[in-house]
């Protein structure tokens, strides 16, 4: 199936029938009781829409490029991009999902920002995920203008995926109490965004403290502080190609964090197992995937790594000891 394609958004009380029905909805948001008892009228199409509920969204996902803009709303992708080219055929262009909307327009960016504001303000609004980066290639402009619809919102968000510069300022518009998950991207596409992340402001910033869980994506021991992340409970760490050395420095940065209760590795490649074996610890007898491992300074507490070679995947457990070691 080809993506679906039309123009910009429409004027007041029209709306084209090939519109993402999620849109629709969002949209009919900015009328008030009287417009919709006015498009109720309209068609059959749009009275069942007045009179249907408002969509019940689950997650949303914004990604931003300078070409186009990536929208998400559960499962329905819509995807904002300029006008077609002369002679353009829109079964030309593939993606992802065959299912995708395509909407054109000159000003694409701002329909894709109006969309997620009119998903955003919905009050009742529980979101499981809420997902939002962009290209560095903006320079920290698609921050800016994200920045600009969150203002006096304050949205109900269970985990948040965003890159290390966006942090600071999308979490001051999320509740503090919902928010149990975050997550980092790596800085590929937003290289100075490490560089000019404001330590002090995110550290006081209850959204921050308050988390639970921290994701990293290839961003473990690669230039994000990490000293941050240290009142984390629990911890996801993927990675693309997982050694000894990083194995030992993941390893010695737990063993160092009064909080730390669990992490779940995650790597594409590994290289030398039978030493990331060694550094777990001592195997557990008739085990061949269980470690258990001293740490430094910590009588109370030791380390528990299962390894199972074929998964693609280590975890790390903090257990505590029947019977504390003795010092000296």
């Amino acid at each position: 199936m080809s993506p679906t394609s039309f123009g910009p958004r429409t004027p007041l009380l029209y709306f084209p029938d090939n519109l993402p029905e999620v849109i629709r909805h969002l949209s009919l948001r900015a009328y008030g009781s009287y417009e919709k008892q006015l498009l109720r009228h309209v068609s059959k199409s749009l009275r069942s829409l007045v009179d249907t509920s408002k969509p019940r969204l689950q997650s949303i996902s914004l990604t931003w490029t300078p070409e186009e803009v990536w929208a998400e709303f559960d499962q329905q992708t819509v995807v904002y991009t300029g006008p077609a080219p002369d002679g353009w055929l829109e079964e030309d262009r593939k993606y992802d999902d065959d299912d995708a909307k395509v909407i054109r327009a000159p000003a694409f960016e701002n329909l894709a920002l109006e969309d997620l504001k009119l998903a955003l303000e919905n009050p009742k609004l529980r979101l499981d995920s809420l997902r939002i980066r962009g290209s560095g290639i903006h320079g920290g402009l698609w921050i800016q203008k994200i920045q600009k619809i969150l203002d006096s919102l304050q949205i109900s968000v269970r985990t948040l995926e965003t890159t290390p510069a966006a942090l600071p300022t999308i979490l001051p518009y999320l509740k503090p109490a919902p928010l149990h998950t975050i997550r980092i991207f790596d800085a590929y596409d937003d290289p100075a965004g490490i560089q000019n992340l404001n330590l002090a402001t995110l550290l006081a910033l209850e959204q921050w403290k308050q988390a639970e869980k921290f994701i990293l994506s290839n961003m473990f021991d690669n230039g994000f502080p990490m000293q941050l992340a240290a009142h984390f409970r629990r911890f996801l760490v993927e990675e693309h190609e997982l050694d000894v050395q990083k194995f030992e420095r993941i390893r010695d940065y737990f063993s160092k964090l009064a909080n730390f209760e669990y992490c779940h590795i995650n790597y594409q490649k590994i290289r030398d197992f039978a030493g990331i074996v060694k550094s777990a610890g001592t195997q557990k007898p008739y085990s061949n995937f269980v470690c258990h491992y001293r740490i430094p300074d910590n009588p109370k507490y030791f380390f528990e790594f299962k390894i199972p070679a074929e998964k693609y995947c280590i975890i790390i457990e903090k257990k505590e000891r029947k019977r504390p070691l003795r010092r000296g």
